[in-house]
């Protein structure tokens, strides 16, 4: 029965291809135990190839040390690869300044993948079974979930923090005392590890004392939970679908940001804004942290009343911005995206003499000797002797724009009027000439200033065309 159950999970669900490599996580227990067996039963019908992985999270000492050495016997003993290997997670959670349990979560999906990788594995196969499915929802609704968190684990799905990689859990709709009564009728010895009797551990607790004493009352428990799970499934995945449709193309995606339309984001249905912030965020902090329910709503609440300019520091080294026409999720000391402007670099100071062509992002500046006409861009004349500089702004810089009678203006306050982001001033291309600005690469276009006031008249001149 329980083969049975297996297999059809494994077909149902397509876990497995034939030829495939998988890495079998097994840390000594009843529901590893059972898996990897159960695979070396099915290897040559399923035409699979299994490699054995084991973790010692360095916190049980002597006993996860017995742990690792009994699941490398087992693993001899069926002519099986093995790799087992050793993380302080109690140090990696203090370094990182996250829980003890999410240390662990982190360290065994990191092993996992790095031996999937090693070993030319597809995907990494777990022992979850129905119980831990009942725990997962349970322990989510309790510290406030939404939607995602009612599906529970997937039979199959991108291993957090390492989607290359496939996490498969064949075993998810199996309760433990079906595994009990496998091990049992095999003669298979499994090790047990106290730290899961430890009730202040909230997944513990929420085993022993409130799932076990209520499946005495309610056999079927399980099953609800189960069917709760497949059912949040299927509509979280309508919304995923909708969300891949018809939002993430309006998303520009780079490694260290994430930034849409500010615009569009406003007109989004609540869910949808959601599921760009978690996804976002999940995806910046590489599956190490996710954005939680009541931190979704402060930053969707920061997007509606803030205003241009403004940050929010969401955790895992990521911040919120709203920019003049974009709302961005950054990774902490991101490169501002440049939103359609063309930038070179702060602090440039470039002599420009003629003859010369330099691009400038999507925008370009010739200089000819002499006096030239040019059928596109803008061209005017400067003294042939005039000092030609590309920079970008100081403090105190100031501006003459056309239309001005000569009047000058604080390039800060014009900068401003065109609603150049504050992370993108620093960067905007500045044309001088003998120290006054003359033209400004603004977006797709330059901007002149006046003038009127640089001699020209003589036949000894550069031309300057602006592209």
């Amino acid at each position: 029965m329980f083969r049975e159950k297996v297999l059809a999970n494994i077909r149902q669900h397509n876990l497995l291809k034939s030829g495939q490599r998988v890495v079998v996580a097994v840390s000594g227990g009843i529901d590893s135990i059972a898996l990897a067996n159960i695979f070396c039963e099915l290897r040559q019908q399923l035409d699979i190839h299994i490699h054995i992985a084991s973790l010692n999270h360095g916190i049980r000492g002597e006993e996860a040390k017995d742990d690792l050495s009994f699941v490398a016997r087992i693993a001899r003993g069926w002519r099986l690869p093995y790799t087992v290997g050793h993380i302080d997670v109690p140090q990696m959670a203090e370094q990182a300044h996250i829980g003890l349990e999410e240390a662990g979560r982190l360290a065994r999906y990191r092993f996992l993948a790095r031996v999937a990788k090693a070993t030319n594995a597809d995907c990494v196969a777990a022992g979850h079974h129905a119980l831990d499915q009942a725990e997962t929802i349970l322990m989510r609704i309790m510290r406030g979930s939404g939607l995602a968190g009612l599906r529970g684990m997937q039979f199959s799905a991108p291993m957090p923090g390492h989607p290359d990689v496939k996490l498969i859990r064949p075993l998810l709709n199996i309760s433990r005392a079906d595994l009990e009564q496998y091990l049992a009728e095999q003669g298979l010895p499994f090790r047990h590890d106290q730290s899961n009797d430890d009730i202040a551990i909230l997944r513990n607790f929420i085993r022993h004392q409130l799932l076990l004493p209520s499946l005495d009352r309610q056999p079927n428990l399980l099953a609800s939970f189960a069917r709760l799970a497949e059912s949040a499934s299927i509509d979280d995945a309508y919304l995923a679908t909708r969300f891949e449709r018809h939002v993430l193309p309006q998303v520009t995606v780079r490694d260290d940001s994430w930034r849409i339309d500010k615009a569009c984001f406003d007109s989004l249905h609540t869910a949808m804004k959601r599921r760009f912030l978690r996804a976002a965020f999940e995806r910046l902090a590489g599956g190490a942290a996710v954005l939680d329910h009541d931190r979704t709503l402060e930053a969707i609440a920061f997007c509606q009343e803030r205003g241009v300019g403004s940050r929010r520091d969401l955790g895992a080294g990521i911040q919120l911005r709203i920019g003049y026409t974009t709302v961005s999720l950054e990774r902490a000391g991101a490169e501002a995206a440049d939103e359609g402007y063309s930038l070179i670099p702060r602090d440039t100071k470039t002599r420009l003499t003629a003859p010369t062509c330099l691009s400038v992002g999507d925008n370009h500046i010739e200089l000819r000797m002499g006096r030239h006409l040019s059928r596109d861009g803008v061209t005017f004349a400067l003294p042939a002797d005039v000092k030609l500089l590309l920079r970008t702004r100081r403090a105190g810089d100031r501006f003459r724009p056309k239309g001005m009678n000569g009047q000058s203006r604080k390039l800060k306050d014009w900068m401003i009027d065109r609603k150049v982001p504050r992370e993108l001033r620093e960067r905007m291309p500045l044309l001088c000439a003998d120290g006054d600005i003359v033209a400004i690469c603004c977006r797709a276009a330059w901007r002149l200033a006046d003038l009127s006031n640089i001699d020209r008249g003589g036949d000894d001149v550069v031309t300057v065309i602006l592209r």
